[in-house]
């Protein structure tokens, strides 16, 4: 939900952009219990999936279904980061994650892999909520934050510290 939202709110407005999990599987809340299936499955077919069960209204209160949809607009399904080349991952600038776990698991898969040559990968914690609205605020902290590295592309790892800065203070005020 949270990374799905950073890169709807990314992509809205042209950047290049990604999202992947670092978990086993795909892991939705449900009636019964968690709903869980694995990365590749079509967005569309975790949404019809769930409506076929019984519980549509359940999941349509929760904004699950809502999340699909936002999901379903953007790409076939989830993907998995652990399962990307390096030399894919040799091409990003900056990653963001929205929650310690996730960088942490981040982290340990990027330190394990096998060195390639590339520039610094810069990788930032959001801590978010995970819920619709959470999501969306930092949906645009991510955005603002993704304007300000542009900036100041040039000078990424020394100007990255100010752009943090900048938008620690102006999210206080």
């Amino acid at each position: 939900n949270r990374s799905m939202e950073g890169h709807f709110q990314l992509e809205k407005v042209g950047f290049d952009v990604y999202s992947y999990g670092v978990g086993t599987q795909i892991r939705l809340p449900g009636p019964g219990g968690q709903e869980v299936f694995d990365f590749g499955t079509p967005y569309q077919t975790i949404k019809d999936t769930l409506v076929s069960g019984g519980h549509a209204q359940w999941f349509r209160q929760r904004g699950l279904l809502a999340m699909l949809d936002r999901n379903i607009s953007i790409k076939e399904g989830p993907e998995r980061w652990q399962e990307m080349e390096s030399s894919e991952i040799a091409k990003l600038d900056v990653v963001f994650c929205f929650e310690g776990r996730v960088f942490d698991l981040l982290i340990e898969d990027l330190e394990g892999r096998e060195p390639q040559e590339f520039e610094p990968i810069h990788v930032l914690n959001l801590e978010v909520k995970d819920n619709a609205d959470e999501a969306a605020i930092a949906g645009q902290i991510c955005l603002e934050l993704c304007k300000l590295l542009q900036k100041y592309a040039k000078n990424l790892e020394d100007k990255l510290p100010v752009a943090v800065e900048e938008i620690r203070v102006h999210q206080t005020n």
